[in-house]
């Protein structure tokens, strides 16, 4: 299967399930700073969870031995797969 084919068929499979991955790098550098001193004042929704690269960071800032707790009280993950 030539690269052209490949393409094709994860953007069909893209649009079927509204795949639209918003990278680390973005959510570093926008969405992070907005956030990161309120951390423990709200619940985290990701309603298309995918690769996780909006909840993974947030968990990245909270000490280890406190996100198990933190995940549990705080994050919910939805997705379509």
């Amino acid at each position: 299967m030539d690269n052209n084919s490949r393409n094709s068929k994860e953007k069909t499979k893209r649009r079927k399930f509204g795949i639209h991955l918003t990278s680390i790098e973005i959510f570093h550098k926008y969405i992070f700073p907005e956030i990161k001193d309120l951390l423990e004042n709200y619940l985290w929704v990701d309603l298309y969870a995918g690769e996780g690269n909006l909840i993974l960071p947030i968990l990245n800032e909270i000490p280890y031995d406190k996100r198990e707790s933190f995940f549990r009280g705080h994050i919910f993950l939805f997705d379509t797969q």
